[in-house]
């Protein structure tokens, strides 16, 4: 068998296939999944390159069941139908689908398209953009929530993704105690962050309960990875394609939207000349969603979303590198403030709540 590892590999496992390749350029690899863009002999489906995706039983030296890419597919696959044909936001059509060589070959968005992430970094969107790209994107999640809801198949299936659901729970909500605790995090442990006691028993009730809840949420497909490194535009912002569905699965509305949001927040916290364009697309991401599933609790919502904000932050920042040791310490002091705030057992009075909800990042979901 080829190894689908190097270059050679691929165009050896590719020989004599309507996908035969004269050139496989890396674009990622080394961990769960090598990563192709394909040029092609001959057109396929009107496609001169492809993107070809070598999954690995592993991350590093964690098994990570290859099970993910027939997950990924099949979301592909059913988010695909719900598209309208004028909607700026897609997903890449799947073209072909090996599961015994654990590849997967798919439309290549575009050699000109950049991540939302980069873009937002080079400052190379504008306020109007940003809106734009915020409505689109929040039109989108809104739909994918919605559409879920009523296939049943569609649920069942997604609801045996136990991987992605664990990975959920424990790349967030399992690392909270031990990361304020500054354990490995020289960040945070030189001085200690001195986070109270009735503090940590708060996040740790709130952590329990989110797990719980991501274990048993099935009423609706989560993207499981909706940040703005998989979220890809064209040069012009027209075409937007989320991309990596691996992690799909059944789950809470809440987690998709609180990903995208820390994401766009940390971002902005760290480089403050963005912050007019991140403000512009949260805004504009939550009002849309907020106005297409306007029969969904608000606070409960805006509570998930901001509680899963404090908690990406505490989590993730100190393992990225953003920033300087100061502002690391700073954007995970508020996270803590907003897993606390944002946690409806912080409070005697459900009013309180709301005041705290409304005027967070979050304040665009509560009438």
């Amino acid at each position: 068998m080829p190894d689908l590892i190097t270059v050679s590999g691929v165009k050896d496992y590719l020989e004599g296939t309507r996908f035969e390749c004269s050139d496989a350029l890396p674009l990622s690899g080394g961990t769960a999944n090598f990563i192709y863009r394909i040029s092609l002999l001959r057109p396929v489906e009107r496609h001169s390159s492809l993107i070809l995706k070598h999954g690995r039983p592993f991350v590093g030296n964690i098994p990570f069941s290859l099970k993910r890419q027939a997950y990924e597919v099949e979301a592909l696959k059913w988010i695909s139908t719900w598209i309208a044909p004028d909607s700026p936001v897609k997903v890449p059509a799947v073209l072909h689908f090996d599961e015994d060589k654990a590849v997967i070959i798919m439309e290549d968005v575009g050699l000109d398209a950049k991540t939302l992430k980069q873009l937002l970094l080079d400052g190379a969107v504008s306020q109007a953009t940003a809106k734009n790209v915020g409505n689109a994107l929040g039109e989108f999640i809104a739909n994918v929530h919605r559409r879920s809801g009523g296939e049943v198949e569609l649920l069942r299936g997604f609801d045996a993704n136990e991987q992605g659901k664990s990975i959920s729970s424990w790349a967030t909500y399992g690392r909270l105690a031990s990361t304020l605790q500054g354990e490995d995090m020289p960040v945070l442990s030189d001085p200690p962050l001195n986070v109270s006691k009735e503090t940590m028993n708060t996040i740790a009730t709130l952590s329990k309960e989110r797990s719980s809840q991501i274990n048993a949420s099935a009423d609706c497909l989560v993207m499981g990875d909706f940040w703005p490194g998989n979220i890809v535009l064209s040069p012009t912002a027209e075409s937007i394609y989320v991309i990596d569905w691996e992690l799909a699965k059944t789950g809470l509305e809440g987690l998709d939207l609180g990903q995208f949001c820390a994401e766009i927040h940390t971002l902005r916290r760290f480089h403050p000349s963005q912050s007019t364009s991140a403000e512009a697309i949260i805004s504009a991401f939550l009002q849309t969603y907020r106005r297409l599933r306007d029969h969904l609790d608000p606070l409960v919502l805006a509570g998930t979303v901001v509680t899963h904000v404090g908690a990406h932050l505490v989590a993730w920042t100190p393992r990225v590198e953003w920033g300087g040791r100061e502002d690391t310490r700073a954007v995970v002091a508020e996270g803590v403030e907003l897993l606390v705030g944002g946690y409806s057992g912080s409070y005697h009075q459900t009013q309180s709540w709301h005041d705290f909800l409304k005027a967070s990042l979050a304040g665009p979901l509560i009438d």
